[in-house]
């Protein structure tokens, strides 16, 4: 099925970060998927809200917006990626920035709050790894309410392995999230 936004929706892209790059089953098909997808929401005025994981030591959003900016050339080490956003997905002024600790993209976030704030009742749901925190968010989004409104964008996910990936999705699909495509 192609992803069809409906009504009150919100697109959620989780850890679509530098650290990832060379590590994804797949990276290629995905990073085309997701700018698909990015336009998609963009000309159909779907919110998006991007997860990145919190950049390590650093508790202060200044200090990691600097990191952001500072952070262009190629030079650092890994651990200097972590919460980066891929040049392809990086948030523009129309988007929502939060930031997590763990696996979940609404503990101690603001996700939530934004979603009932804003009367959302879809979510669709994108990024990495599927198998660790895409699984745990939507998880978590399902204890909180929302069961059959989540719909997870299955070509724009990706895992370290391809058989994470297609057994999260395998495991999951019937309980948890409808399965689109972009």
């Amino acid at each position: 099925m192609t992803v069809q936004f409906l009504d009150n929706s919100c697109l959620v892209l989780i850890d679509i970060t530098k650290n990832y790059e060379d590590k994804l089953y797949n990276y290629d098909l995905f990073r085309k998927n997701i700018i698909k997808l990015i336009k998609k929401a963009k000309k159909e005025k779907i919110p998006i809200c991007f997860v990145l994981e919190k950049y390590k030591n650093v508790n202060d959003k200044k200090l990691w917006d600097k990191v952001l900016v500072s952070n262009q050339e190629d030079h650092h080490t890994d651990t200097m990626y972590q919460g980066i956003p891929m040049k392809f997905c990086v948030p523009d002024k129309n988007d929502y920035v939060f930031f997590k600790d763990g696996f979940d993209s609404f503990y101690k976030t603001g996700l939530e709050q934004f979603l009932k704030k804003n009367k959302i009742e879809n979510l669709y749901i994108g990024g990495l790894a599927t198998g660790v925190c895409v699984l745990n968010t939507i998880f978590s989004a399902y204890t909180r309410g929302f069961k059959k409104h989540i719909y997870l964008i299955e070509n724009c996910c990706s895992d370290m392995t391809k058989t994470r990936h297609e057994s999260t999705l395998k495991n999951y699909k019937k309980n948890y999230f409808q399965l689109v495509e972009i």
